[in-house]
């Protein structure tokens, strides 16, 4: 009687590590080959192929949530973005918590000018990775899309939190900033964009264009010139160039004159992060081998 409740005890034992030990994803080979078989055209930039290989896959492994994934990228590379998309929900219905998965939708989105959808995408990804300082940017400018603007500072000053040399971040933290009248915020940000890319010509141009809002000519068209010298041929930011000269020119009661310069950007803002094609994956139980020294151990202190 003894013995049968030991080997009882021993079996259950067993039964539980067999369960730890059964990989979450134990892939069919085949689907893993076509998988990889993915990445390297996806490497090659050939993203129609890259596409079938996925396919090839999940009609083996339907459940194949890397491939899933995969295949949104390729075919948002190719435009596709309603497939897209579709094919992340396939992935998020069977890993919900996926950040990537999440923030890669949301660019989709943000592509379709789907704007509000766009944010909640974005939020979702924030929730398991809130420091993803490009889900932030990129939720910064779906909310400036939507005239959101002082909660797209709010977004940007996080992605400014996390990596402080986001220069796109600063730059379009002083676009919305100008876009809500807070000039001098404005300056400060574009200041920061150019501490960290002195080249950055679009930051001198919009920095002249606020200076020049705020009745700042002489160092707007000094701001100006900083931008013309890295790119001569910006037509705007010559015209403004032009238009802050003349405001200065002209005396306090003339009429001729009444604009100003525009206090906004004279580039659109940048479009949202770069997606990542995941690696294959691990088909292999790490906590196996724990699994098995605790069931041993527990079997000797039956004995």
């Amino acid at each position: 009687m003894e013995f049968e409740r030991k080997t009882c005890i021993l079996c259950g034992i067993f039964l539980i590590v067999l369960l730890i030990c059964t990989p979450a994803t134990a892939y069919d080979q085949r689907a893993v080959d076509y998988y990889n078989q993915g990445i390297d055209y996806a490497n090659l930039k050939q993203y129609t192929n890259a596409i079938t290989s996925d396919d090839k896959a999940l009609e083996i492994s339907p459940d194949f949530v890397e491939a899933l994934y995969n295949r949104g990228v390729a075919l948002g590379k190719l435009g596709r973005y309603d497939e897209e998309i579709a094919s992340y929900d396939k992935a998020l219905k069977i890993r919900p918590d996926n950040s990537d998965t999440w923030f890669n939708r949301g660019i989709a989105l943000f592509n379709l000018k789907r704007y509000d959808e766009a944010v909640a995408s974005y939020d979702k990804s924030l929730e398991t990775n809130p420091n993803n300082s490009n889900a932030w940017y990129d939720r910064g400018l779906a909310l400036d899309h939507l005239g959101r603007y002082d909660e797209a500072v709010a977004s940007y000053d996080k992605a400014v939190q996390i990596n402080p040399d986001y220069s796109d971040a600063w730059y379009n933290r002083g676009i919305a900033l100008g876009k809500l009248g807070r000039y001098d915020e404005a300056i400060v940000s574009y200041d920061k964009v150019l501490q960290i890319n002195p080249d950055y010509s679009s930051a001198w141009s919009n920095r002249g264009a606020v200076l020049g809002t705020l009745g700042r000519y002489d160092e707007a068209v000094a701001s100006f010139d900083k931008a013309l010298k890295i790119d001569p041929g910006d037509l705007e930011t010559q015209k403004n160039r032009e238009l802050a000269i003349q405001q200065k020119s002209q005396s306090p009661s003339s009429p001729t004159i009444q604009q100003s310069l525009p206090p906004t950007q004279v580039t659109t803002a940048i479009g949202p992060g770069q997606q990542q094609t995941k690696k294959a994956p691990l088909i292999y139980a790490p906590f196996g081998a724990i699994a098995l020294a605790v069931a041993v151990s527990i079997w000797r202190r039956q004995k």
